[in-house]
């Protein structure tokens, strides 16, 4: 019972939850949040779920979304869920939990398919799940396993999916194993396995490389000069004064055979990695820089380092936690998911960081405020798209 003191100082806001219908939404760390364009929820309440990546499906106004339970499709026009499938609903998936991300779509042969990836704590195995979409019905049609190297888990997270001489070919990133494979996608075959930096998280490729963050850098070769320490799955090389993390890399390999090029350093926890449509850069969203590194893919130079705070601070004080991206279909604008500000982030591209870009530095021209820690971010349908 409130005293009548108390009463003419109580608002919605103090009873605020996020769910709450009325907006703004106080956050647990005292934000008021207000989402823009209308949010389409689904799942049990009982449950801790989280969007976290999501896909067009080509020429429909379906949205797949990957959730940590499973896939759903959304209506897009309809704003309702027009098809769900969980790990409960196989006996090949249960016990399993989606990773961080890696959700792709294909078209093959008129059916939809949803690929994403998954790991399972209780029997130690992952996979790459392919699932069908008929009848209105998603059906897991196959999954392509992975176990764990030297680590309690292999962990496997995003995904590129490219056509090379007529071969469908799958890109897999090892988040456990510091391991990038290839497989062909038809016959699932182990075309190569080839060790990456530490904790690698996305992949992309672009000019015949294949282009994988690494959360962790470098993996530790020189412990006599340089402080190093355990990670979950392995070592990494660390800040002697704050004991995080010391840098962060990117991994260049040979599309064709996987053969190791160049570690690339860029900002620390890299994590998103988009390539252009002209296949002349590949940016990469660093979260704990709050910035996106822009590489030239011919000379494998850092051409730009992006900014995107909402609020400048002094280097070294992060916070923004950048860590998803997309582009515009003229390449010009790139679109970037800031978790911690719960905003995505308009950069319009400079010339250093895109063929058709505009004169001088690359500049931060908006930010938007999604729902609560956006995760992954696409341009489409003549609107903006995100999971929470």
């Amino acid at each position: 019972m409130l005293t009548p003191e108390q009463a003419t100082q109580h608002s919605l806001y103090d009873d605020s939850t996020l769910h709450s219908t009325h907006l703004p939404v106080l956050m647990p760390y005292n934000r008021l949040l207000a989402p823009a364009g209308r949010v389409v929820a689904y799942g049990s309440t009982d449950l801790e779920n989280h969007a976290l990546d999501v896909q067009l499906v080509p020429d429909t106004p379906l949205l797949a979304v990957e959730d940590r339970y499973g896939v759903a499709l959304i209506d897009t026009l309809q704003r309702t869920v027009a098809a769900r499938w969980t790990y409960a609903a196989d006996a090949r998936t249960k016990g399993m939990m989606s990773t961080y991300s890696g959700l792709k779509v294909l078209r093959q042969e008129g059916v939809v398919h949803l690929l994403w990836s998954a790991d399972n704590g209780q029997t130690h195995q992952g996979g790459v799940l392919d699932a069908e979409y008929t009848d209105g019905q998603l059906r897991l049609r196959r999954v392509f396993s992975f176990a764990p190297v030297h680590a309690p888990l292999a962990l496997p997270n995003d995904l590129a999916l490219t056509t090379e001489g007529g071969r469908r070919c799958l890109y897999v990133v090892l988040n456990g194993n510091n391991q990038l494979a290839k497989l062909d996608l038809t016959t699932g075959e182990r075309l190569w396995t080839r060790t990456t930096g530490v904790a690698p998280y996305g992949v992309a490729v672009a000019g015949g490389r294949v282009f994988v963050s690494n959360w962790g850098g470098p993996l530790p070769t020189d412990t006599l000069h340089r402080e190093v320490a355990g990670v979950p799955y392995g070592r990494a090389y660390i800040d002697p004064k704050t004991g995080a993390i010391a840098q962060g890399t990117v991994s260049v390999l040979e599309q064709a055979d996987g053969k190791f090029i160049r570690e690339i350093p860029v900002g620390l926890h890299p994590n998103a990695v988009l390539t252009s449509p002209d296949e002349q850069h590949v940016y990469v969203a660093n979260g704990n820089s709050d910035a996106v590194s822009v590489l030239e893919t011919s000379t494998l130079r850092l051409r730009e380092t992006i900014a995107v705070q909402l609020l400048p601070t002094p280097p070294g004080y992060g916070g923004d936690s950048p860590n998803a991206l997309a582009l515009s279909a003229d390449g010009t604008t790139l679109y970037v998911a800031n978790g911690l500000d719960n905003a995505v982030a308009v950069v319009a591209l400079g010339q250093a960081a895109a063929r058709a870009g505009a004169p001088g530095a690359s500049q931060l021209r908006a930010l938007y405020p999604p729902r609560p820690i956006p995760a992954a971010w696409l341009w489409g349908l003549t609107r903006c798209l995100w999971p929470t």
